[in-house]
């Protein structure tokens, strides 16, 4: 499994990474966050690679997210607490995502992904408010299920 062109991009290298049967994991001294690189021809295998992707994170129980990589373009952020479903798995789990280089949005969050800033601390801190505030959410969803 060689590292992907964005890895390359975020200061990666491939010793930095504890490889995984389908993930890279990388273990700051904040925190652990795997790095899912996802190929596919379809949106089903994609889809497929996922699932099987986040239920390792998931059944490993260490990181709150995870990174996931579609064909070296897109960027999803994920929560790796929710139950990975087979049936939807991206949408389930991400949190973010971001296509490309091009846009203020992805800029911003391929600069909070470099390794500097996970090691420096400001990736957990900005996406600790973003974790906290999915329980929140899926708390009160939870909430309105057993109401009805």
């Amino acid at each position: 499994m060689a590292l992907s062109r964005i890895l390359k991009e975020l200061k990666f290298k491939e010793e930095d990474f504890k490889p995984k049967e389908h993930s890279w994991e990388y273990e700051s001294k904040l925190g652990t966050l795997n790095f899912v690189e996802l190929a596919g021809d379809t949106e089903e295998e994609i889809n497929e690679n996922f699932y099987k992707s986040h239920r390792e994170i998931w059944n490993e129980d260490i990181s709150e997210l995870f990174v996931a990589i579609i064909n070296d373009e897109d960027v999803l952020i994920c929560d790796s607490k929710t139950k990975p479903d087979d049936v939807d798995p991206i949408n389930t789990a991400k949190i973010r995502s971001f296509s490309g280089v091009n846009t203020p949005q992805a800029k911003r969050y391929l600069e909070l992904l470099k390794k500097d800033s996970i090691d420096k601390g400001y990736f957990w801190e900005k996406f600790y408010c973003e974790i906290k505030k999915r329980e929140r959410e899926i708390k009160n969803a939870n909430r309105l299920i057993l109401i009805c």
